[in-house]
């Protein structure tokens, strides 16, 4: 069997495989999710194709490809952080398929001020090319938000902005997932609802971090639409701070002192790009004890704190000597200061948004989410706020 044989009957076995299989939709917080091996096969026979072919024209036809740019509205002076092909999705359509794309020929671009720049911004623009329907620029006085959401392998990148009293939400796909998706809503309603599709290739091209986008004109927040929060905030939190400890070398640190407590203090601050604060290690001492803060951000906002309460056996200030010396004059046990006898007491605080979803106490002990979960992300903000003031 020669070469075109092979190719031949290769394709026409994939086209059978393609025939038999069926895309199985799955909504989660607004996004849709496709199990498909549609997008596989037809790269692979492309692949397939541009091998059986000719060197001069399978390099030819490799530059060709290379030259081509993936269709935009963001300006020369601006960074991309997406680019999207959008479709309308109709849901149960008559062909008895559980959804249909339905092209609508337009464009959503996300782009982004250079770092450089004096004046950081996030831009929204939508509509065909050369011909901007809608417009929406993120600013300091004005900030766009995002949220974050997994459950199992797939989950959601959420940046949102609100036009009046109609609510904008732009979700990337993460995980298995794959696709952009924009969704509308008004007053509870959902208005409309776009996809890209799944190809990231010929569908839609994206950054792979939200934090390279500039963290002045993007907040974290909780969206206002019940069908675009998560239902497993708890994954997304574990994750993100997984990610924080794996990077902790890469960001860069700066310290500042405290004089709240009976010896003062310090915190030292964790910051990626854009001078964007990702971990605010806080610790307050004292004469008979100290506490300390893990307190994790994600877009100037807490999403996760780890405190310990250390209680000494005795003031640092008890020396072997002093205590040698006092047990005598006084004729009682007194016992030196040893920081491996200190008990100490652990709590960890979940959000979303400014609220606690969980509070787990000593011993791991799930504990209502009373006032001591409202002070912790209260002092979250204002150490948050200290720091970039004093930076």
């Amino acid at each position: 069997m020669n070469c075109l044989k092979i190719l031949r009957y290769t394709i026409a076995k994939l086209n059978n495989s393609a025939d038999r299989i069926k895309q199985t939709p799955y909504s989660f917080a607004g996004s849709i999710y496709t199990r498909t091996k549609e997008v596989m096969i037809t790269k692979f026979k492309n692949l397939l194709i541009l091998l059986m072919l000719p060197a001069p024209i399978f390099a030819n036809a490799a530059q060709t490809e290379g030259q081509t740019e993936f269709p935009s509205h963001c300006h020369s002076n601006e960074n991309v952080y997406l680019n999207a092909k959008m479709q309308k999705v109709i849901d149960s359509p008559s062909s008895g398929a559980l959804y249909e794309l339905k092209p609508t020929g337009k464009v959503l671009s996300l782009c982004y001020s250079k770092q450089h720049d004096a004046t950081p911004m996030i831009v929204y623009r939508y509509g065909k090319i050369g011909d901007v329907e809608f417009e929406k620029v993120a600013t300091k006085d004005a900030p766009f938000s995002s949220y974050h959401h997994i459950d199992g392998r797939l989950g959601d990148e959420v940046i949102f902005f609100n036009n009046g009293n109609i609510h904008y939400y732009i979700s990337r796909a993460l995980g298995m997932g794959s696709g952009i998706s924009i969704d509308v809503f008004r007053k509870g309603k959902r208005l409309a609802k776009l996809f890209s599709g799944l190809d990231r290739e010929l569908d839609y091209n994206a950054e792979d971090y939200v934090d390279i986008l500039p963290s002045d004109v993007l907040v974290e927040s909780t969206p206002r639409d019940e069908a675009m929060r998560s239902p497993n905030r708890i994954s997304w939190i574990k994750r993100e701070y997984k990610d924080v400890r794996d990077n902790l070398n890469n960001y860069k640190q700066k310290s500042i002192k405290l004089a709240e407590s009976t010896e003062a203090g310090e915190a030292i601050a964790y910051q990626a790009g854009w001078g964007n604060v990702r971990l605010i290690n806080l610790t307050h001492f004292g004469e008979t004890g100290k506490r300390s803060y893990q307190i994790y951000y994600q877009r100037n906002k807490a999403f996760f704190v780890f405190e310990q309460d250390y209680s000494y056996n005795a003031p640092i200030t008890m020396t072997p000597e002093r205590a040698a010396r006092l047990s005598k004059e006084e004729e009682t046990k007194y016992e030196a200061f040893d920081p491996n006898k200190s008990t100490i007491e652990e709590w960890r605080y979940y959000f979303d948004g400014d609220y606690a979803v969980r509070t787990l106490g000593p011993d791991k002990k799930i504990e209502p989410n009373s006032e001591r979960a409202n002070h912790i992300m209260k002092m979250s903000r204002e150490s948050l706020e200290r720091f970039l003031k004093e930076s």
